[in-house]
């Protein structure tokens, strides 16, 4: 059941005659048709470098981002830090956006944590069946690195 601020955000948005999510059939086939042929950055934003740090391998084929805070006097009173795996939400047609890299930042600087964030292909160069499995075996690297 949604909840009281996602009802708020459905009621505002209908109210101003926007369209939320996914129903139209055909407006999403224009979406994905669009980011098909003009597919955004998945890169992060220039200032995530000023607070984080940064690394890009991949894994799987995929590019995969690991990002940390530059503050290690940010860490807790422990060595040991958390390990976050980001998975952007977009239903598998969207790429990550500005919103998700914000909350990367936030969670590598005041978890603190290790955040991994895999660059998974969308549809329809690739099946979620497919990504699925890729991603778990994302998390098995994740956790043994």
């Amino acid at each position: 059941m949604p909840g009281l601020s996602s009802r708020a955000l459905f009621l505002t948005m209908t109210a101003l005659g926007k369209k939320l999510g996914y129903r139209d059939f055909t407006e999403l086939r224009r979406k994905v048709e669009k980011q098909y042929r003009h597919p955004s950055s998945f890169a992060p934003p220039k200032k995530l470098g000023r607070f984080c740090e940064i690394s890009l391998d991949f894994r799987n084929g995929w590019p995969c981002h690991e990002v940390s805070s530059r503050h290690k006097s940010a860490m807790s009173h422990s060595d040991s830090q958390a390990e976050v795996l980001y998975l952007h939400g977009g239903a598998y047609i969207e790429e990550i956006g500005s919103n998700h890299w914000s909350l990367i930042e936030q969670l590598a600087r005041d978890v603190p944590a290790r955040v991994t964030v895999p660059i998974y292909p969308l549809w329809p160069t690739a099946e979620a069946k497919r990504a699925r499995q890729q991603i778990v075996d994302a998390l098995a690297s994740t956790r043994a690195a």
